[in-house]
């Protein structure tokens, strides 16, 4: 798989600063946490940096590019909350693994684990997300909900970093087949680890990597990986296809999930 160049980015965190006109949730609304319980804030030095959601009342679900090379004590999950670094139950992170074969500066692989040194405590608003069966293919065309707190003003190139959303937000975008997103990224940008997804004017963008890609019975299809810009009509989202069976190997032999 090539690296990445200045036409691709993930829709990342922290100090990467993408060259794109739209650092958001595009196109979405407000969230109430009770309407996507399993959504939680992965925290770097107690600052919003990832998204991420909720496996057990141990582990958390995210991508591997917002945990390689962070340092574990800065690392913390914040759960229950829709209000952005505020209320809900905040604990430290006791392990981080990021998928083996994930590689800093490429697409594939892009999915890791975090367990928290304190349980969670489930709730109307923190409740675990349901994950398909190895092997599953979500269905072309299917509604699917992503959430998370990514920028809602665009500031590339701006003197101050940009304010982040004080509130959780949702977006609904439908899958891509994958013959349909190979014909878009080509063969050697997407993998059988990878699915894709679009609406006109929606899209995940900059600080909602990590986070959930869920589809209408409650099951967890994707994690917020990468794209070409946000909400561009010719370049879908591209997620971790958490149905893949290698993902959904790794997920299960560090989690029991």
């Amino acid at each position: 798989m090539p690296p990445l160049d200045q036409n691709y980015y993930f829709p990342l965190c922290c100090s990467e600063t993408p060259d794109r006109p739209n650092l958001r949730i595009v196109g979405g609304e407000v969230a109430d946490i009770k309407s996507v319980p399993y959504q939680v804030s992965v925290e770097l030095n107690s600052a919003h940096h990832c998204g991420g959601s909720v496996l057990s009342a141990a582990w958390v679900l995210t991508a591997a590019h917002c945990v390689y090379g962070a340092q574990l004590r800065a690392l913390q999950v914040r759960a229950g909350t829709d209000k952005l670094q505020l209320g809900g139950s905040v604990h430290a992170a006791r392990a981080a693994v990021p998928h083996p074969k994930y590689v800093s500066g490429l697409w594939d692989w892009d999915v890791a684990v975090l367990q928290v040194a304190t349980p969670l405590s489930f709730s109307a608003a923190v409740k675990a997300v349901r994950l398909p069966a190895a092997g599953r293919e979500p269905q072309t065309n299917s509604p699917v909900v992503a959430s998370g707190w990514g920028l809602t003003a665009a500031a590339v190139g701006a003197p101050a970093a940009p304010a982040l959303p004080t509130q959780l937000r949702k977006v609904t975008v439908r899958v891509i087949g994958r013959s349909a997103c190979t014909g878009i990224y080509t063969k050697a940008l997407l993998t059988d680890r990878m699915l894709c997804a679009a609406a006109p004017g929606k899209d995940t963008c900059t600080y909602d990597s990590g986070g959930p890609l869920v589809d209408s019975a409650g099951t967890q299809v994707g994690v917020v990986s990468w794209g070409k810009g946000c909400a561009d009509p010719s370049y879908p989202g591209v997620y971790v296809h958490v149905g893949n069976a290698d993902v959904r190997a790794f997920i299960k032999s560090h989690t029991g999930v």
